[in-house]
């Protein structure tokens, strides 16, 4: 009998404006074998790219949901540290994004337009793309303190990009196995209701690769963001290599079947 192959998914987010970060993202995707790129929002920040980086999504068909970047970028609602997920981090982020706006509204054609009937969700079969969460696809997180409902409303996974699971750099969120995810991750099983512990872990405790048999909710992590060598230290609109020491790290993940696969990719500082 003959079995069609499951498609392959490659889930990015936050690209912030860093093309440079976006470009080398898109090449180690085209080496992996996708059928489709889903963004979760945030494609502008206070990165020095944005119109090139809405540009390079809309050449490569990327499907892209709303994040609160674009939300504040089409004013849809206010600069509030509550509704930016990264505004508590990066200085001079609503500049960034009142550039960002100049630079493609400049730019004319159908740019703008485009950008700005994103959908807030996106589904396919029994994944659900959000940039939040469910209740609140734009500006909503998870409290892992009070998991009840967690996992409704979605059938196998739910990829979104706020990072409140405390890992700024790519997460999972399910019910706990009996097993220690950095011990044996191809063991935990988490598709039985008996269950009920909730917890949270990055790529690096799941080996970045794992295959889930119930429900869980995935956040690949950052394209565009730069990270310093000290905690809080991030660049300005325009200059992406503000720091001295600047890790240049993008992650995204693969969604095939069951399996989640996080990729890191390293690139050079991006021009200002």
């Amino acid at each position: 009998m003959f079995w069609p192959r499951r498609r392959r998914y490659a889930v990015i987010a936050h690209v912030d404006g860093n093309a440079k970060a976006l470009a080398a993202v898109l090449d180690d995707i085209d080496a992996q074998g996708v059928d489709e790129i889903i963004c979760l929002g945030n494609l502008i920040g206070a990165g020095p790219d944005p119109a090139t980086c809405v540009d390079l999504a809309f050449e490569r068909d990327i499907a892209i949901v709303r994040g609160c970047h674009e939300e504040v970028l089409f004013g849809g609602a206010e600069p509030h540290p509550a509704r930016l997920c990264c505004s508590y981090e990066w200085p001079g982020l609503v500049a960034g994004l009142e550039r960002s706006r100049e630079l493609l509204r400049a730019a004319g054609g159908d740019r703008w337009r485009r950008y700005r009937a994103l959908p807030e969700r996106l589904t396919r079969r029994s994944l659900v793309f959000v940039h939040g969460t469910l209740d609140d696809p734009i500006g909503g997180g998870f409290d892992l303190g009070k998991p009840s409902g967690i996992l409704t409303g979605f059938g196998r996974f739910l990829f979104c990009s706020h990072h409140s699971a405390g890992s700024p750099w790519g997460a999972l969120i399910g019910p706990a196995g009996r097993h220690l995810p950095q011990l044996d991750p191809n063991a935990i099983d988490w598709g039985h209701p008996d269950r009920p512990a909730f917890g949270a872990w990055s790529p690096e405790q799941l080996g970045w690769r794992i295959e889930v048999r119930g429900k869980a909710i995935v956040m690949p992590g950052a394209v565009g963001r730069v990270e310093g060598p000290r905690p809080g230290a991030r660049y300005v609109p325009g200059q992406a290599d503000l720091v001295s020491g600047a890790r240049h790290e993008a992650r995204y993940v693969l969604a095939q079947g069951r399996t989640i696969t996080w990729r890191q990719v390293h690139y050079g500082p991006a021009t200002g």
